[in-house]
């Protein structure tokens, strides 16, 4: 006995998958004719497990309603009390099955807050007589719209010396682990600094040039 059946129009089958897999992730046992067995007879199959599922997800579109097979086991699903409709776009069930409420995924993209979604989840809690459902795509939806981010600051080390030396006789490079003051006394030592001359000491140049 499968959680779900999911009835649908084959080729709309790559809509359909998402819902399969998504409601499959919630933990139910999900059912639908991809699952059919290679020399299985598919009408045997299917009958078997509509029949045995506790919920019956219709999915509903311009092609479905148009199905035979789609109508029948809607029909059976809506008389046997375990039918969760949905739609996949904007459409009409056909006759009495109209009647029955169903969550609009026209838009729906996976999302956990999609309010369509959590009214399907709502319906297939009251069939299956969970309480889980809902909460779990809501817990989803919070870790997905808050996501948890570690940022390990580190502190920059010293700058590194980056260059030649101007007097390789003397200078070697410098290293990271230097300081202000080590890498001032060491460029005293290697090099012989000039310091420029003030504007009396030029003056005073000048003066006697000209004597």
């Amino acid at each position: 006995m499968s959680d779900v059946f999911i009835s649908y129009k084959a080729e709309e089958r790559e809509l359909v998958a998402p819902i399969a897999q998504r409601l499959g992730a919630l933990g139910l046992d999900v059912w639908f004719d991809e699952k059919i067995r290679a020399g299985e007879r598919w009408d045997a199959a299917i009958d078997e497990k509509l029949k045995s599922a506790r919920a019956v997800v219709v999915c509903w579109s311009r092609r479905s309603v148009q199905s035979p097979w789609v109508v029948w086991e809607a029909t059976y699903a809506q008389q046997a009390g375990v039918m969760a409709p949905v739609f996949l776009e904007v459409c009409t069930a056909p006759g009495p099955l109209s009647f029955v409420q169903g969550a609009q995924l026209a838009d729906w993209r996976g999302q956990a807050s999609h309010q369509g979604w959590l009214k399907l989840l709502a319906e297939l809690e009251r069939l299956l007589t969970r309480t889980d459902l809902v909460s779990k795509e809501e817990q989803r939806a919070a870790e997905g719209a808050t996501p948890h981010i570690s940022l390990k600051m580190t502190r920059p080390g010293p700058r590194p010396f980056v260059g030649r030396a101007r007097y390789p006789s003397k200078v070697r490079l410098l290293g990271h682990d230097d300081g202000p003051l080590d890498l001032y006394r060491r460029c005293r030592r290697a090099v012989h600094l000039r310091r420029p001359l003030s504007a009396t000491s030029r003056s005073e140049r000048l003066c006697s040039s000209t004597m």
